[in-house]
């Protein structure tokens, strides 16, 4: 084979796989992605089955759905919700119907952060959570610093969705850690400047994140596939980078 059909072929990508216990039937995945299919409620809309059912079909081997929120107070509008059961049924649709176009199904978990900024108005019931409170936050910014008993509760909102979208029938759960959501706020030093147990070192700014994983781990037992999206570099002046 030249050189220049080796670089043309993917067949590799259309091999069967597998991420733990999870068995794939290619190694063409597709990456959570966000959209407002979503009803004002949070809820999974027969517009939002429709979009999955179409890339199903399309032949990938693994859906990653957008990120699906795990606290009730912190909510992108449009956004999925998870943050209790009533939101059980319809992700069980969801993950129905994309099994049925042949399929595996990831549920991403999240909590917005800094991502609610992308909104052009934040609704008032609303509060911005960072790890920090950091000069280049405009001042009229309804954001406030994540407290450590408000981080215990958010772990403890990641382990019970991530319950829930084992219970739905997914065959995976991801966790959103990238891209300004409050997670990944505390891995960047560019928005971590906290002086305790979640700031500073590397080992510190991953506490967050670290202990998430280890109490969805807890929950959802040791053989149900946990991912993390993180980003390799945060693309901005003392943040994380590739080396880090």
């Amino acid at each position: 084979m030249t050189a220049a059909e080796t670089m043309t072929d993917f067949s590799p990508l259309f091999q069967t796989g597998s991420i733990g216990s999870l068995e794939l039937d290619n190694r063409l995945i597709m990456a959570a992605m966000g959209n407002t299919l979503a009803d004002g409620e949070g809820r999974v809309s027969d517009r939002m089955i429709a979009y999955y059912q179409a890339r199903a079909r399309g032949g990938v081997g693994l859906v990653i759905s957008q990120f699906v929120s795990v606290c009730g107070g912190d909510v992108m509008p449009y956004s999925l919700c998870l943050h209790n059961d009533s939101f059980l049924p319809g992700l069980r649709r969801l993950v129905a119907a994309i099994h049925s176009c042949g399929a595996k199904v990831a549920v991403q978990l999240m909590h917005p952060g800094l991502l609610l900024l992308l909104l052009r108005t934040i609704p008032e019931s609303l509060t911005v959570k960072v790890p920090s409170a950091i000069p280049w936050l405009p001042k009229d910014l309804p954001y406030r610093e994540t407290g450590e008993g408000e981080i215990e509760a958010y772990i403890g909102d990641f382990a019970e969705a991530a319950v829930r979208v084992k219970k739905a029938g997914a065959d995976a759960v991801e966790l959103h850690a990238c891209h300004g959501c409050l997670v990944s706020t505390f891995l960047s030093p560019a928005t971590n400047h906290r002086k305790d147990k979640y700031g500073g070192s590397v080992e510190n700014r991953a506490r967050f994140p670290r202990r998430i994983v280890e109490g969805m781990r807890e929950a959802v037992g040791e053989d149900f596939p946990i991912f993390v999206r993180i980003n390799g570099s945060d693309g901005v002046a003392g943040g994380v980078t590739e080396e880090e």
